[in-house]
């Protein structure tokens, strides 16, 4: 969209006076997200596919790697079921829908079925898009020296899919804890052995994130301890850009402008047209918040940074944490976060927060709470964002069906106009109204 356009956009729906006022609306009411109530239910990773189905998976206590399949309404395609085979120590899930509604599920493993690497491991499973499995689970790494943990994954325009995750040790030479990832074609099949993602070799990596453009180049970013930026006093979010084809494009390059004390826990979202947004936990800000609290930075396709780093939270009492952001094409950016104590209902413990950008980085929304149940603590784990810019946020959190730990979810129209892909100002077929 042209920022002429977006500018008239932005007039007509809030006033030439300001851009609050789009407060996003709750489609429907907040729902538990598993069925398996047994033991906790926690970690959630999600995706969305381009006809707004949505898949959701967590872990299950310390075995199981669960998952469940949502049609755009919000109505449930069946139960949760398990992903794994492999009776371990199954953790950290990430999950990625491809255009044809194909997912694929990938997860830290200590040990891994017909694969090479008996300790900790990637694993991943393919599913078609009406949840049939579509083999066994696999190993991903090529490389098993050392643990390999906190995968993350992500769907190329091509319909193949890239994994990323860190390593205790790397084939390239990184001897501490670094960043690697491995490119796949649809049917699973490797493309390559396993790659380095950093090129800042010094102390440890850790914690990445992709995401992937229709022109099929793909960004990570990750925390590093130490930099070759202007960030050495303690941890630095870290970005390095690729071809589709795995070629580097460039360096790794410094995320954060606020420097002061450690950055970490980052996220990222990738607009279809390449432009994206990091979202990271900052102690101090160059805003208001003294504390902990949610920072972002915008950068254009060719990793061009848009601005400096800018906060995300206006509520700063206590810390927000554990920030995650989704996008869509072209209208906005959704940040979701957990923070102690709230404007809203949830004043106890953690409630999830969330809070909605434009392309341009400006604030579409104030801070607005996204659990209604408000017993014990409220941790967002994922958002997604539909075709049309209405999205969902789940969390780990308590219910009166599950009240140890469980998943749950609340979808939002998010009130804008979306010219993209189809859709004109109005139209949330694909999002809202559709049931498959």
């Amino acid at each position: 969209m042209s920022s002429a356009r977006w500018t008239a956009l932005a007039i007509l729906c809030c006033g030439s006076g300001g851009v609050l006022g789009a407060q996003p609306e709750p489609l429907g009411a907040e729902f538990q997200v598993n069925t398996y109530t047994t033991e906790a239910q926690e970690r959630a990773a999600m995706d969305v596919g381009r006809d707004g189905r949505f898949v959701v998976v967590w872990r299950s206590y310390y075995s199981d790697i669960r998952a469940r399949r949502f049609a755009p309404d919000g109505t449930p395609l069946g139960e949760d079921f398990r992903v794994n085979t492999l009776d371990s120590y199954d953790h950290d899930p990430a999950v990625a829908m491809a255009a044809t509604g194909d997912f694929v599920i990938a997860w830290g493993s200590y040990g891994s079925v017909g694969g090479t690497d008996p300790a900790y491991t990637i694993v991943a499973r393919r599913f078609a898009a009406d949840g049939t499995p579509q083999g066994p689970e696999f190993q991903i790494n090529s490389f098993t020296t050392g643990e390999q943990n906190r995968p993350r994954v992500a769907y190329a325009p091509s319909g193949g899919f890239i994994a990323v995750w860190q390593s205790a040790e790397t084939a390239d030479g990184d001897v501490d804890l670094g960043i690697v990832a491995r490119r796949f074609a649809a049917d699973g099949t490797p493309l390559a052995d396993d790659f380095q993602i950093n090129s800042y070799t010094t102390s440890q990596q850790y914690d990445p994130s992709i995401g992937v453009a229709d022109s099929g180049e793909f960004v990570v970013v990750w925390s590093s301890l130490g930099s070759d930026g202007d960030d050495d006093a303690s941890t630095s979010i870290q970005g390095r850009r690729f071809a589709a084809d795995g070629t580097a494009l460039g360096e790794q390059f410094q995320v954060n402008t606020y420097t002061p004390d450690r950055q970490w826990e980052a996220d990222l979202a990738v607009r279809p047209d390449g432009d994206f947004m990091v979202t990271w936990m900052s102690y101090g800000s160059a805003g208001d918040d003294p504390d902990v609290s949610v920072q972002a930075r915008l950068f254009a396709a060719d990793g061009t940074p848009l601005g400096d780093d800018f906060q995300v939270n206006t509520y700063t009492p206590n810390e927000q944490v554990f920030p995650a952001v989704g996008a869509a094409a072209p209208a906005q950016f959704v940040v979701t976060w957990s923070s102690y104590g709230s404007t809203g209902s949830d004043i106890h413990f953690r409630s999830a927060q969330a809070r909605v950008f434009s392309p341009d980085g400006t604030a579409t929304s104030d801070d607005f709470q996204v659990n209604t149940l408000t017993p014990g603590h409220q941790t967002p784990d994922a958002v997604a964002v539909g075709p049309n810019g209405d999205f969902v946020i789940v969390w780990t959190g308590s219910s009166p069906a599950d009240p140890s730990l469980g998943i749950l979810g609340q979808r939002f129209r998010s009130r804008l106009p979306v010219f993209a892909d189809g859709f004109e100002s109005g139209d949330t077929s694909a999002w809202s109204d559709t049931v498959p």
